[in-house]
């Protein structure tokens, strides 16, 4: 009777299953702590970083503006008189800085005596080639167009009189052609004005000289 009761005490022990301390199988070939890990914490992405978007560029883009100008002579005979013109125009900057534009214009220009006519109507196209230094850019510009006599007082309104005069004008028309050089200034990303001096040299005849004439703003 004692020996029976102590072979069923060894059988138990035999097919007990060994468990850890904390009531967790053990398995075979490891200590099952990798089944245990946590996940690493999930840490959010950087945002970008920010960027200022770039500066506008007053030297780029279409243009569109006026001139108005005034003009005296002296001498027997001579007077003054006021005129302007209508423009626009496309400008470029390149990475070296050039800035390259073309720009069309129509307007009017004051005769010089009163021995020739009362005044011009105009149209001229214009190259200008300048250099970007911020603020400030110095150019030099080139044209060449036609000019019809006229006697309409001071082509008001400014641009579109002439406009019509070279279109369907009963005077004769003769060629000009412009070289010039003038700097202008950007009081705003929108506002430009300058300063130009040039010199218009008329192909054909009629009349005295031409005066000469603002070119880009």
């Amino acid at each position: 009777m004692i020996r029976a009761a102590c072979c069923s005490a060894l059988l138990c022990l035999a097919f007990a299953t060994p468990a850890r301390a904390d009531g967790l199988p053990i398995f075979a070939g490891g200590d099952g702590g990798s089944m245990l890990e946590a996940p690493p914490p999930l840490t959010p992405a950087p945002p970008p970083p920010w960027e200022a978007p770039p500066p506008a560029n007053p030297w780029s883009g279409l243009t569109v503006g006026t001139d108005m100008f005034g003009v005296a002579a002296s001498g027997r005979g001579a007077r003054g008189g006021f005129g302007g013109d209508a423009f626009v125009g496309y400008y470029k900057e390149l990475d070296n800085r050039i800035v390259i534009g073309a720009q069309g214009s129509v307007g009017y220009l004051p005769g010089l005596y009163n021995c020739g006519p009362r005044g011009y109507d105009f149209g001229m196209a214009q190259v200008n080639v300048g250099y970007d230094m911020g603020r400030v850019m110095p150019y030099v510009t080139f044209g060449a167009g036609l000019a019809r006599p006229t006697n309409a007082i001071n082509g008001a309104p400014v641009g579109f009189a002439a406009l019509n005069d070279m279109a369907i004008g009963s005077q004769p028309t003769s060629s000009i052609t412009m070289v010039g050089a003038g700097v202008n200034y950007a009081v705003t990303d929108n506002l430009v004005v300058g300063v130009e001096v040039n010199t218009v040299q008329m192909h054909g005849g009629f009349g005295p000289g031409l005066v000469p004439q603002p070119g880009m703003p």
